[in-house]
């Protein structure tokens, strides 16, 4: 690397054109939440390949105003989100049915993640019809099959693990760590756990190599903090600065376990979940793993008849002027009047075609879909991965919504489970149970953890 005399010389800093390409996403994102961003992209390609200079136009970004007509009102603190979002009281629950519940909501997570990791390259629903509805597989109602697989143009680099003829274990997969991260959070520290708690934890477990985007960005910074003397877990300011996609999925991901420890008590999950989602993300980012928590611990005491209850519960969690909330009103309504699945994804993908993987508009409505069209936790995951986009984060969300929701009569563990073989692998540094049932009784346990 060459510092601005040309010598060359090592840097924690990223190479030159990746911060340019950087923070160019980053004035994309700001566009899209609002700001004024009217010139940044030439004062970005007119600055001088100077780390001096092009932080100073990540600082400019960072400081930009929001358009006179933005119509939205988006808090960017959990303080200003508590002014906005009305008080929910806890609702009381049967916990020998919660118990039941929580175990079949990990299991069908852990299922969902699976069936939807090989086709984990943003497909559309017309692709994932082509793909599958020749080897008579649309739609899925079982694992792929290696004969459907092989039709993939872009096959996942584990597929040997994921065929139904050849699954022997629940393969490593970063939805799934997450999900065991917010489990080792909760159980060490409680409700009271803080941001350092989360950075600490990651800093210790999580190789870079198996996280992504603002993730990557944040366990990045600090490892280079630490490697420094700072042990402060805040991380330096240019991870603030150089965080494009902080309001993508990458927190949603983590928020089932929030709602597994507060059944019937969706504010509380929520205000967990989005504790967790402030280390890396912003805005929708952060707004969406609060409605999923909090989705899923209204899920855990809602009658199995009404469907779409979780989702306006975790609605109600969601900043009312926000994008997110205007995105899932109109999902919602969109769905409560189909007459199919089909009809269904085909009205969430007029309103939101141009938010694919990760972008969390269009997979929530599809979301939606799923918990109104399931006739059974399995037939569910089928259908949620079916309709493409981030298909493993989303048939993993969708099966911890339908366990929650439908409960263990609805879930086939022969067809589902078995193939896993009690195994589970996780791309984790210190976790070394490989048992996938002690793995569901420890998140079943969670509501008795301390608060």
């Amino acid at each position: 690397m060459s510092d601005d005399a040309g010598v060359t010389r090592p840097s924690l800093l990223p190479p030159l054109p990746m911060l340019r390409r950087l923070i160019a996403q980053v004035i994309v994102d700001a566009e899209e939440q609002g700001h004024a961003v009217d010139g940044m992209t030439a004062r970005l390609d007119a600055a001088p390949d100077s780390y001096d200079a092009l932080l100073g136009v990540a600082e400019q970004v960072a400081d930009l105003p929001l358009r006179p007509d933005w119509p939205y009102d988006e808090p960017d603190s959990e303080g200003a989100l508590a002014r906005v979002l009305p008080p929910v009281p806890p609702q009381p629950y049967d916990a020998v049915d919660v118990t039941a519940r929580v175990r079949t909501s990990v299991l069908a997570r852990v299922a969902g993640c699976v069936l939807g990791k090989p086709f984990e390259s943003d497909p559309t629903l017309e692709e994932m019809r082509g793909w599958l509805e020749p080897h008579g597989e649309w739609p899925l109602s079982d694992y792929v099959s290696e004969a459907a697989h092989a039709g993939l143009p872009r096959p996942q680099p584990q597929w040997a693990q994921l065929v139904r003829e050849r699954i022997t274990h629940v393969a490593e997969d970063d939805d799934l760590a997450y999900t065991a991260l917010a489990m080792t959070l909760l159980e060490r520290h409680g409700r009271r756990f803080t941001a350092a708690d989360v950075r600490r934890l990651w800093h210790y477990e999580l190789p870079v190599r198996a996280t992504f985007g603002p993730e990557r960005v944040q366990l990045v910074a600090v490892a280079v903090a630490a490697l420094l003397g700072d042990e402060s877990l805040d991380g330096p300011g240019w991870g603030e600065l150089l965080n494009p996609t902080a309001e993508w999925c990458g927190a949603l991901i983590r928020a089932d376990a929030y709602g597994w420890a507060c059944p019937g008590d969706p504010a509380a999950a929520a205000v967990l979940a989005r504790r967790d989602a402030w280390v890396t993300h912003r805005r929708t980012g952060v707004y969406a793993a609060g409605f999923v928590a909090a989705a899923v611990a209204a899920a855990l005491v809602c009658d199995p008849q009404d469907r779409l209850l979780p989702l306006e519960v975790g609605l109600a969690q969601v900043p009312p002027q926000s994008r997110l909330a205007a995105a899932l009103r109109t999902s919602l309504e969109a769905v409560s009047g189909a007459t199919s699945w089909l009809e269904g994804y085909d009205r969430v993908h007029s309103h939101f075609a141009r938010y694919t993987h990760c972008r969390v508009y269009q997979e929530l409505g599809t979301l939606a879909v799923t918990l109104r069209f399931a006739e059974s936790v399995g037939h569910g995951i089928g259908l949620q991965v079916c309709m493409g986009n981030d298909t493993d984060s989303f048939g993993a969300t969708a099966g911890a919504l339908l366990g929650a929701l439908l409960g263990p009569d609805s879930f086939d563990e022969a067809r589902w489970v078995a193939p896993f073989q009690d195994t589970l692998h996780l791309p984790l540094a210190m976790h070394h149970d490989t048992s996938l049932e002690r793995f569901a009784q420890r998140a079943a346990g969670l509501a008795a953890a301390r608060p």
